[in-house]
């Protein structure tokens, strides 16, 4: 092997060490994260588990609460989004399992925070019953997802179980995750982070 053919095989060695460590990152960014709990918004008078949600939640069909939550993420409206989950939620990702609201909504801030206001674009929605599944694909400046997949199983107007499948895929260094609060704790479920393509 020659000097050039070595040079260009060490090139592409360090490219595929860098893939590969982009990945990792970008799968312990978002799969961790999940798995952070903050210590329960204060209440106001009125609230529901720290959010002022409107009456009658309870009486939306699943394709309804799909919608609501749709037009909550337009306008970035993250405590609306969070309505529609109920206060025991669960979120399972292939990262560890997100329980309850406070969880739930930090994960969901720092999707949000990562793909800078951009939207999902849907290319399946399905409904049956009291289950919405969802396929995606997101492209922004920083991190795409060609392949996302979620599942949310909706009692009662609101979402109980989530399941997410986004393989985040940057175009650069992942941005350093937000400061995370003193009083963030791991999930008690969160399993660890493995190498793998995720939202």
């Amino acid at each position: 092997m020659n000097h050039s053919n070595r040079a260009h095989a060490g090139r592409l060695e360090r490219n595929n060490v860098m893939r590969r460590a982009l990945r990792l990152a970008s799968f312990v960014l978002l799969l961790s994260v999940p798995a952070l709990a903050f210590a329960d918004p204060p209440q106001q008078p009125g609230e529901k588990n720290g959010y002022r949600c409107p009456s009658g939640l309870e009486k939306r069909t699943p394709a309804q609460v799909w919608a609501d939550r749709i037009e909550a993420m337009k306008v970035g409206d993250l405590d609306r989004v969070m309505c529609d989950y109920a206060k025991d939620a669960v979120v399972l990702t292939p990262g560890g399992i997100a329980r309850g609201k406070d969880q739930i909504r930090f994960g969901l801030q720092m999707m949000f925070q990562l793909l800078g206001g951009v939207l999902p674009t849907v290319t399946t929605l399905q409904t049956a019953d009291d289950v919405v599944f969802v396929t995606f694909t997101v492209d922004t400046p920083i991190v795409s997802i060609v392949d996302g997949a979620d599942t949310y199983v909706i009692k009662h107007g609101l979402i109980v179980s989530h399941t997410a499948h986004d393989p985040l895929i940057f175009k650069g260094p992942p941005p350093a995750p937000a400061a995370a609060s003193a009083e963030a704790a791991p999930a008690e479920d969160a399993a660890p982070a493995e190498a793998v393509a995720a939202r």
